[in-house]
């Protein structure tokens, strides 16, 4: 019975080591994918493939992390991270008067993360700038880059101002040339206008009020 009992118990502890050594690597084989789908999804993002393509994008790779460990910290931040930039991208949109596209990219912040109090903030946002009556001032190009437009027309924009309310978006084919036109309008304004800037072919004003 000794040799028995012996061998029985030998079995016992191998079939433990086994065991044991069985768990660890299914753990590092799920840490390894982990790491690839993480990778994969900051590629994606640089790329700006967010949603879309379903099969190659970071929300896809996200999902997947998830369906391995439901409770990953770093793929549920990240997919809140995909709705923070759908905001960022739709108040650009809305900056940009592309008010359609700007409701497309709320939309997407929303399906990526519903409890995102930052959506309430940009859609509120996207409302009034879309409601605001608008005004559009054309300035010469030429006189732009040789600095002299003339005053007449820097009071005329001032004039249309209401205060801080108002919104303006400069377009200039520089940044040089629309840091100028900024810095010129708030010389004969009493409040520092709130504005932003793009680049376009033609030097214009674009005020919201």
């Amino acid at each position: 019975m000794r040799p028995i009992f012996i061998l029985l118990l030998a079995m016992f502890f191998l079939l433990s080591s086994c065991s044991s050594k069985e768990n660890p690597h299914i753990l590092s084989d799920n840490n390894l994918e982990i790491e690839y789908l993480e990778s994969l999804a900051i590629k994606a993002i640089k790329d700006k493939r967010l949603t879309t393509p379903e099969n190659n994008s970071a929300f896809l790779f996200y999902k997947r992390i998830l369906a391995i460990n439901a409770n990953h910290q770093g793929a549920i931040e990240g997919i809140s991270n995909l709705s923070e930039i759908y905001l960022s991208w739709a108040i650009r949109s809305i900056e940009s008067l592309d008010f359609k596209k700007a409701k497309e990219y709320l939309g997407k912040a929303e399906f990526l993360d519903s409890n995102n109090l930052n959506i309430v903030s940009v859609r509120k946002m996207l409302v009034k700038r879309s409601q605001q009556k608008t005004k559009r001032f054309s300035l010469t190009k030429e006189k732009i880059t040789d600095r002299a437009v003339s005053q007449i027309n820097f009071e005329a924009i001032a004039n249309y101002l209401s205060g801080p309310d108002s919104y303006v978006i400069i377009e200039s084919p520089n940044d040089a040339d629309g840091r100028w036109i900024y810095q010129k309008i708030n010389e004969i304004t009493s409040d520092r206008i709130k504005a932003s800037f793009r680049t376009g072919r033609s030097s214009t004003v674009l005020i919201f009020q």
